[in-house]
């Protein structure tokens, strides 16, 4: 399957009333380009309203989109990389192996869809509490701008976010399963109730972060920073831990079963209620403590 055919001009007829399936090339006149099919499609721009447009694997654009309305499109293995999505709006869109390496994105909106008056486009919004959430599963988001972005309960799952600036960034509830985060700055940000299971946190910068009960197994957090980070009721089991900085941080009611914390910084940590099985402690010592 061909993924993305770059064309310049406006939506043509092939035959039969069958449409081509223009992409949108990264120039100045995204005015004269459309994307889209059927009775939904909009031209890619700043403020541009793009809702609900249907244009799989051949979105490609890399301008500007500040404040562009996406809310629900498909866009699947969308070619954004390098494009301003400042305050633009994607709930509930779908990303899925999309490219945004580059990208800005400073308090743009990737959260749960809002329901649309279907009588209008321009139909009030209102979030359901069952709406669906943005899809980024395989995204690259690699040296992205996302401080601030609303990502709740995103599925980031196996994507790539290394290096990425996420911090003060809402991610509660979001699957971050197996994703790649090293060296990302989440500095601030709130990460409640998420998955991160298998998730590669290394270097990665988690000070003050909220990660209450978020399920980290089996992830690789070797020297991350994660000072006064608040882990209460945490899942850490068979997390890798070693030569993290840990000062500060609340671990309370934490499970630490098998994880790995040699050499890692735990001074002034609130251990309370923690739990210890075969867990590998700063001084390379195993604490069976709660083992049964």
């Amino acid at each position: 399957m061909w993924r993305r055919l770059v064309m310049l001009g406006t939506v043509g007829v092939l035959a039969a009333g069958a449409l081509t399936a223009p992409s949108v090339a990264a120039d100045d006149d995204a005015d004269d380009t459309w994307i889209g099919t059927g009775e939904v499609t909009c031209a890619p721009g700043p403020g541009a309203d793009c809702r609900d447009v249907v244009f799989k694997w051949e979105f490609d654009f890399n301008g500007d989109l500040r404040g562009a309305k996406f809310a629900r499109a498909k866009l699947q293995g969308a070619d954004l990389r390098g494009a301003n999505l400042d305050e633009a709006n994607f709930r509930g869109a779908v990303l899925r192996e999309a490219d945004l390496r580059g990208v800005s994105a400073v308090e743009a909106d990737f959260g749960p869809a809002a329901v649309q008056d279907r009588t209008s486009r321009n139909g009030h919004l209102r979030c359901k509490p069952d709406c669906p959430y943005a899809d980024l599963w395989r995204a690259d988001l690699r040296g992205a701008d996302l401080f601030n972005v609303n990502l709740r309960g995103a599925n980031l799952s196996d994507a790539n976010v290394s290096g990425v600036r996420l911090n003060d960034a809402q991610l509660s509830n979001a699957n971050l399963a197996s994703a790649n985060l090293s060296g990302a700055n989440l500095s601030g940000a709130i990460v409640k109730y998420a998955n991160l299971t298998n998730a590669n946190l290394t270097n990665a910068n988690l000070t003050d972060v909220y990660l209450l009960r978020t399920d980290l197994s089996g992830a690789n957090l070797t020297s991350a920073n994660l000072t006064s980070a608040n882990l209460t009721e945490a899942a850490l089991s068979s997390a890798l831990l070693s030569e993290a900085n840990l000062s500060n941080a609340n671990l309370s009611g934490a499970n630490l079963t098998w994880a790995n914390l040699s050499a890692a910084n735990l001074s002034g940590a609130n251990l309370s209620g923690a739990t210890f099985c075969f867990t590998r402690m700063p001084n390379y010592t195993f604490n069976n403590r709660d083992c049964r």
